[in-house]
Order: C-alpha cells, then sequence, then structure tokens
C-alpha cells in the first residue's frame, strides 16, 4: 500500500514554494488535514551557497534533423488556439519549448533540455522566458528578437499587458505561482497542452535519428 504525506503528516500547517509546485500535485499529495501556506522566497535557496553557475547559451537543431521548421510548428500551435478559441498558451513544460523552437541547452548535465519557457499568441505573440544570456545565440540566428525574451521576474508584467480573454495552462506542469498569476488576469481554459501529442508524432527524420540515437546507446 502506497503511503502519500497526507496519510503521514497530519493537522498541521506546511510551507511550500509555489514556484516548484502544480496544483495537481498539491492536491494528490497534501489534500488531507494540512493546511498549505505559500512560502513565496525559497528557503532553501536562502542558505544555499554554491550558488549555480552561468551556463552556455541554447543552440539550434538543423531543419535535417528535426524535420520541421520552429515556424511551422508554431503555426500548428496556432491553428490549434483558433479552433478551441483560445488567446494564449503558456508552455511551461521546457521539453515542450524545446521541440517547439527546436532548441536544446546546457542547463542540466545529463539532458539537452532548455530550462524555460513560452507563451504563444494565436496571433502574433512569442515570448521566451529564460535568462537573458540563455537565448543570445538563438537571437543572433533570428529565431527569435531581443525584445521577445523576457526573465521570469517580469512574468507577471508582461501577463498584465497581454490582452485577450483565456490561456490554455498544462496542469501537469504549470507551478502554483504562474498560474496564480495568469488567472489573476485571464479564464484558464481545461486543456492539456497540445504539443505532447503533436510532438508524439513523429516524422521521418526523427524516426531516422531516434533509430541513430538507439545505435548509439546499445553500443
Amino acid at each position: 500500500h502506497k503511503k502519500l504525506p497526507h496519510n503521514i503528516i497530519k493537522n498541521c500547517k506546511l510551507g511550500f514554494d509555489p514556484k516548484l509546485f502544480t496544483s495537481k500535485k498539491l492536491k494528490y499529495y497534501f489534500s488531507k488535514n494540512i493546511t498549505l501556506v505559500s512560502i513565496n522566497e525559497n528557503l532553501i535557496d536562502d542558505i544555499f551557497k554554491n550558488k549555480i553557475k552561468k551556463t552556455k547559451p541554447f543552440f539550434s537543431l538543423p531543419e535535417k534533423i528535426t524535420g520541421q521548421s520552429h515556424q511551422s510548428k508554431i503555426k500548428k500551435v496556432r491553428n490549434f488556439l483558433k479552433l478551441n478559441k483560445a488567446d494564449y498558451l503558456f508552455v511551461s513544460a521546457s521539453e515542450n519549448v524545446a521541440w517547439l523552437l527546436n532548441i536544446r541547452g546546457h542547463d542540466n548535465p545529463t539532458s539537452p533540455i532548455p530550462n524555460s519557457r513560452l507563451i504563444v499568441g494565436k496571433n502574433k505573440t512569442l515570448i521566451l522566458i529564460t535568462e537573458k544570456n540563455n537565448a543570445k545565440k538563438i537571437i543572433i540566428e533570428k529565431k527569435i528578437s531581443n525584445n521577445q525574451v523576457i526573465t521570469f521576474q517580469k512574468f507577471e508584467e508582461i501577463i498584465k499587458d497581454l490582452t485577450g480573454a483565456n490561456f490554455i495552462v498544462d496542469n501537469q506542469s504549470c507551478s502554483v505561482f504562474s498560474e496564480k498569476i495568469i488567472k489573476s488576469k485571464f479564464k484558464i481554459l481545461d486543456k492539456i497542452d497540445p504539443i505532447y501529442k503533436f510532438k508524439s508524432i513523429k516524422n521521418s527524420c526523427e524516426l531516422k535519428y531516434m533509430v541513430e540515437a538507439h545505435k548509439k546507446d546499445g553500443l
């Protein structure tokens, strides 16, 4: 029998960092007999001495590997938004940002996933949320412009500046913190990020390089 935190911790107040949890996860792990208190400052960061060093900038994958341009992928997302009467999609899963923009990063020692978030509008809006240094190369390549890149500290400000009514927010990966900011101005539509489905359908180039990757991994 699997024990969850609410089976062990009872009748208490529990602090949590809203930037690290989704509302779905909190409900699952801590829903019974526990009062949750949001603490906006991460208490571990306050005492952690070995701060994370700056990493190398994100880099692009060539179309011969991805089999599809980032423009055509973005167009597919925008068509989905229009079909579902949504104004924006908040891409909170970094691996989905990687697929959509055909980019990778050096943020993690064992994974090429670029640490980032993305806002895609049904018309022209495209906002990458990451550290400015991360976007340096892809700005030079004109994949995205300098004014389309913001740091996470500017997230609330940019949400307030957007016009429209509806946001699609992924409950699998969107933090309580980000969800609350979006909810303060927009109606959240109960839909899964469509990129999960789009990226699951592999084109011929992706199939070819998946086989090559498995060969190398097997060796």
